[in-house]
């Protein structure tokens, strides 16, 4: 299963007690486009998922980062999905 988390203004977000219906609305729309474009990827040789990080100072300005993953071909191959 992909593994999403997300940090705003350096702090991680709980995204099952996000209070704000416009964040968390925001938090589903991102989730819901990571996961379209990645799937449900595992590395071949590994058969690990990616994790994938959102941060940014708000929902409105997120960087898409790849903290862990197994090894360098998990990584291009999601970077791969990501990018096209």
């Amino acid at each position: 299963m992909l593994d999403i988390d997300f940090e705003i203004n350096g702090n991680k977000v709980d995204k099952d007690n996000v209070k704000d219906s416009l964040d968390a609305a925001m938090i589903k729309g991102v989730s819901d486009q990571i996961t379209q474009a990645v799937g449900d990827i595992q590395c071949p040789d590994h058969g690990e998922t990616p994790k994938i990080l959102c941060k940014g100072k708000d929902f409105t300005d997120l960087s898409i980062e790849i903290p862990s993953s197994c090894c360098s071909k998990l990584l291009g191959l999601v970077r791969g999905k990501l990018s096209g």
